[in-house]
């Protein structure tokens, strides 16, 4: 799994609160400042699990690509052995202008 330099730490565990509170905030707003604090870096799938859930992560990857938050959000596939390990980063502006050309 990839250990984010820019982070304080990794996340080891999640913490069951689905509900975002005056002081707590989302996890679609925990995923995107996770994100963020990696853009250009390519996570592993795996970690995204521990910061925005278990069973919900993917679908909030997704929500994260629509209003209010519009996030470019890359993926790719890589193989590691018999399995396959999803990752995702958070799309740069060199990657617009790449698709553009």
């Amino acid at each position: 799994m990839t250990q984010l330099p820019l982070l304080p730490q990794r996340p080891t565990r999640f913490d069951g609160n689905a509900f975002a509170t005056p002081d707590q905030p989302s996890l679609c707003d925990r995923l995107a400042a996770y994100l963020t604090a990696g853009a250009g870096q390519w996570i592993d799938g795996r970690d995204l699990a521990l910061v925005a859930g278990a069973y919900g992560w993917r679908t909030r990857v997704s929500d994260l690509r629509r209003p209010p938050y519009n996030l470019t959000i890359l993926n790719r596939q890589r193989k590691e052995g018999r399995c396959t390990v999803s990752e995702y980063r958070l799309g740069l502006p060199e990657d617009a202008d790449q698709e553009s050309s």
